[in-house]
């Protein structure tokens, strides 16, 4: 997100990772002149694993976090970025220094009065190694973040010293965890040896409406990490007291934004109505907000049918979606996303990249698009979608870095042979002694009918036995997470409009790093196109990370997603983000 920046984006398709809600038909208000509009009535999917700012890493929370939360800056009706607790901002000739200016007029929605510590204490929160978030790294242009969220630290949240080799690197233990030394060194210290800690981060408060940002190095794209949901401001107070649950309780989901979160009842429905205290209230509608949480596909869509529901976020059966276009119930929408398999590249057989390519080459892409997703998505043979400029500023980052290899249905025979001699190549020729594999996904018909597919396809084309195993959301993305899995479905959203959203979810140290992929060579490069505000080097390093990250077969793409969303003709003014999220400020229903 940026000031007044468009976004060139493509066609791709949410699958699954977005979460819920419902119509709970109380049109309840805040008084703030939406008393008497029409609740929109809207499911996402089920419950979301979190609306905490710092801990959310999924698309359906990252809605809900929008509705609450406001960052310095924000994403208006036409997606572009533009001023939000920011008014206004000036940036240093090098780039480094970005001295946001905020409203005097921003408030909580409990009133209070949004200052600038707020976001220095959101900041620190989120890259300190307790909170455990994982877009923690969403932080590591800001200097010394990175350095702090690496941080070892004793039993009681305090820095500690590690046992060092002779080069200066910490020893590990044989699960790679560092090993405390009292006689030893700061896993990130300052020149003098005392440790890199939370008031070294590079973020200021000089007074309660001015915050100046440090950067370790130029970032073209600053002003849209600045309005990320990890980076919008919570309260000390409020978090301190709550540390928990204060995202869980709407009597203490204390926000910033155009609404406030009023009733949750768990796996069943959360509600939110206009935010009196909000600074832009003038200028949005404000309708209430009533959020089913369901992942049931055929009762969402038939709670859509009959007027239940006024939005739903692709989770309904793909084999209506045809049907539901060519009548007016459903709308494509673009989407910079891709939906691909997690392999976990720590355990065998997955360590060995010749099964994660005999993997790769031996699935049908074509007919999951055009028989199992069937919203106009493509076929992926790279990480980044298409949608993204390159250094030039006219042509696709996509199209100038190519197939990876050939996805056209005329090359699968030979996709097909090429996988069976790298499995073969692994020492499993025609699957022999291949062991029993498992895929895990989570609920939702048309992961399952992919998963289903995808085990066919490796049956038939490599003889190998494949297990399939479903998992409710919120278990499943623990267990992706924690890497407990072999083979996961997986998708990502951008988060912002610029291929190192993509590709920095690889790196060593990405929280986000479902495959948990790591290559020196490859943190080497991205390292390096985040060392630099130069776009002809930036995007240099990156196509060459992304050849590198390809040639590994760290993960498996499967297809550049779109967003098929039901909308009902009654609604109007609602926006859809191609970063995934769902916006309903200035939507309301007509009668």
């Amino acid at each position: 997100m940026k000031k007044v920046i468009s976004l060139a984006l493509a066609v791709i398709m949410t699958v699954g990772i977005l979460s819920g809600c419902k119509s709970s038909g109380s049109g309840s208000s805040s008084g703030t002149g939406a008393a008497n509009l029409t609740p929109i009535k809207i499911c996402l999917g089920p419950e979301p694993a979190s609306i905490d700012p710092a801990i959310n890493q999924s698309a359906d929370g990252g809605s809900y976090i929008a509705y609450a939360f406001e960052g310095l800056t924000k994403t208006d009706k036409n997606n572009n970025t533009v001023p939000g607790i920011a008014s206004t901002w000036d940036i240093s000739k090098d780039q480094l220094t970005y001295t946001f200016h905020l409203r005097t007029d921003a408030k909580w929605s409990d009133g209070k009065a949004v200052v600038a510590g707020d976001f220095v204490y959101a900041w620190q929160r989120a890259v300190n190694p307790q909170t455990a978030s994982a877009y923690a790294y969403q932080l590591y242009y800001i200097k010394n973040a990175q350095a702090i969220n690496t941080q070892y630290l004793d039993t009681k949240g305090n820095p500690a010293k590690v046992k060092m080799d002779a080069t200066g690197k910490p020893v590990t233990d044989a699960k790679g965890n560092d090993i405390p030394d009292a006689t030893g060194k700061y896993v990130s210290a300052n020149a003098d040896g005392s440790p890199i800690w939370l008031n070294d981060l590079g973020v200021k408060a000089t007074d309660d409406h001015t915050l100046v940002v440090t950067l370790g190095a130029p970032c073209p794209y600053f002003l849209q990490i600045a309005g990320f949901a990890t980076l919008d401001p919570v309260r000390k107070d409020i978090v301190d007291a709550n540390p928990t649950t204060w995202a869980t309780n709407p009597a203490t989901y204390i926000g910033d934004g155009p609404y406030v979160l009023t009733s949750w009842k768990h796996n069943s429905e959360m509600d939110f109505v206009a935010n009196p205290y909000y600074y832009d209230k003038k200028d949005i509608v404000g309708a209430p907000l009533d959020c089913l949480l369901m992942s049931d596909t055929n009762s969402i869509l038939a709670a859509f049918k009959n007027g239940a529901l006024d939005l739903v976020n692709n989770n309904y059966p793909t084999d209506e979606l045809p049907s539901l276009v060519s009548s007016g119930q459903a709308k494509i929408y673009p989407l910079l996303a891709i939906y691909y398999y997690a392999f976990n590249d720590k355990v065998a057989p997955f360590n060995n990249v010749n099964v994660r390519k005999a993997l790769t080459l031996a699935v049908d892409r074509n007919y999951i698009v055009n028989n199992i997703a069937k919203g106009g998505q493509k076929p992926a043979s790279a990480m980044v979608p298409p949608g993204i400029l390159d250094a030039n500023g006219k042509s696709d980052f996509r199209a100038d870095g190519g197939d990876f290899f050939d996805v056209s249905q005329s090359a699968l025979a030979g996709n097909i042979k090429e996988a069976q001699q790298a499995l073969a190549d692994a020492g499993f020729a025609g699957g022999k002694d291949f062991p029993t594999i498992q895929i895990k996904y989570n609920t939702l018909e048309l992961h399952q009918n992919i998963a289903e597919y995808i085990q066919a396809q490796w049956e038939k084309n490599l003889g190998i036995n494949v297990d399939i195993v479903n998992e409710e959301w919120s278990v499943f993305q623990n267990d992706r997470d924690s890497g407990n899995f072999q083979v996961a479905r997986d998708g990502w959203d951008a988060d912002y409009a610029d291929p190192m959203t993509f590709l920095d979810l690889f790196t060593s140290t990405s929280g986000n790093n479902d495959s948990h992929y790591s290559n020196p060579a490859y943190d080497k490069l991205i390292a390096g196109a985040l060392s630099t505000g130069d776009q002809t080097t930036r995007m240099s390093d990156m196509h060459q990370a992304e050849k590198l990250l390809m040639n590994d077969y760290a993960a498996m793409p499967l297809y550049y997603y779109t967003n098929p969303d039901l909308i009902s003709s009654k609604l109007k003014g609602f926006v859809s983000s191609p970063m995934g999220y769902s916006y309903f400020m200035w939507a309301s229903m007509s009668k």
